[in-house]
């Protein structure tokens, strides 16, 4: 399954030094709270208080990423990469993995769908097992790629 926010779509919360993009369950009130994905300023520390916590900065963007997750049921890896043009990267994930893509600078092609710099994807469930990011212009585009599992060998799910 695909869930695609689209900048500009998403609520700047109470701090206005963060902008929440995702995460996961979306009802805390329901659900234990698993993950999410924000955008800061890099004078901004993320709030890691008893959860696990991964930060990339970007070179040429003044802002800072943070993955939080809950450490006790949740493994995570965060990255970014260039991707060239006309060089589509392919990911190969597991149906129990949930993948969040971020372009930073330059859209990109998945499968149909035009997902543009700013733009969130995750992806999760059984379809697709590989992903496929062609870069829609001419020049490099760097991919933020966020990856989840958890720990009992359970799928992750963006929403319950």
């Amino acid at each position: 399954m695909r869930l695609l926010v689209r900048a500009g779509t998403r609520e700047v919360g109470g701090r206005p030094a963060r902008e929440f993009l995702v995460g996961g369950p979306d009802t805390p009130g329901r659900e234990a709270w698993l993950w999410d994905l924000s955008f800061v300023s890099p004078a901004t520390t993320c709030d890691a208080a008893e959860v696990g916590l991964l930060t990339v900065d970007f070179d040429d963007v003044p802002e800072r990423v943070c993955l939080r997750f809950n450490e006790r049921m949740l493994t995570a890896e965060l990255a970014t990469t260039r991707v060239p043009p006309h060089e589509p990267l392919i990911l190969r994930r597991q149906v129990s993995e949930l993948v969040v893509i971020v372009p930073r600078d330059g859209g990109v092609v998945e499968d149909a769908r035009m997902v543009e710099a700013g733009d969130t994807l995750v992806v999760e469930g059984p379809d697709p097992a590989q992903i496929r990011l062609a870069v829609t212009g001419d020049t490099p585009a760097t991919m933020l790629i966020g990856w989840l599992r958890r720990r009992d060998g359970k799928p992750v799910r963006w929403m319950p």
